[in-house]
């Protein structure tokens, strides 16, 4: 009986592998032929691209003041539950495409790939946007704008001075941020966060994308 049962779920197992590579290979394609489209297609005239929607933002800035229990990652008031609790993973990527206009594909990725990292099915489970903040999840240490977590286990909260320190940091023109900029405060948080803090960590995926979140190469990171 126990055989069974094994082999009944290495297969479903199996199955849902298939099943997920053969997903991605379709909305790479579908994103490819968009690109192709969008290549010989007429751009969209400005202020035709997306919808304007101060309201949403002012909403947004409210209730980030009042309400600490949504996502710091959350800028979609008015298109998920306004407290930030029991969001379906394909409502928050249709929330995600309202406000940023990014791709349909990309919205996906993002959403199903928070589901893949908290262990939940996309098509059927939900989350709470605090979720997203735990430890190593998508957090992690030595970041640009949060304290670490042994400083600070709340990590909806900004860390102000750090968040200054970022601001004042450009040299480029006008006091604009450049890419060795960031690479530079990448590096030293990294390296100060190492020594001061007994519990640190920062695995390679949490490299990666503690830099291409800034959209500069990891390699180029100093302390990486």
């Amino acid at each position: 009986m126990h055989f069974f049962i094994i082999l009944r779920r290495l297969f479903l197992g199996l199955v849902s592998s298939i099943e997920e590579v053969l997903t991605t290979v379709a909305l790479y394609l579908v994103d490819f032929l968009c690109t192709l489209f969008n290549l010989v297609t007429p751009d969209r005239p400005v202020g035709k691209v997306v919808p304007a929607a101060p309201r949403v933002w002012r909403e947004v800035a409210r209730l980030q003041q009042i309400n600490g229990y949504r996502g710091r990652h959350d800028h979609t008031t008015g298109l998920i539950p306004r407290d930030g609790k029991n969001i379906q993973f394909k409502e928050l990527t249709t929330a995600i495409r309202k406000v940023y206009n990014f791709s349909p594909v990309f919205c996906y990725f993002l959403a199903n790939n928070a589901a893949q990292l908290l262990v939940r099915d996309y098509r059927t489970d939900r989350l709470d946007l605090s979720d997203l903040d735990a430890h190593n999840l998508i957090e992690h240490d030595a970041s640009l704008t949060r304290v670490d977590t042994y400083d600070d286990p709340v990590q909806g909260k900004i860390a102000t001075a750090l968040v200054e320190e970022l601001l004042s940091s450009g040299t480029g023109p006008g006091g604009n941020l450049t890419a060795n900029d960031i690479s530079r405060l990448l590096g030293k948080r990294r390296i100060e966060s190492k020594r001061r803090n007994p519990t640190y960590s920062l695995a390679l995926f949490h490299k990666l994308f503690g830099s291409f979140k800034y959209g500069i190469s990891p390699l180029s990171s100093n302390g990486f």
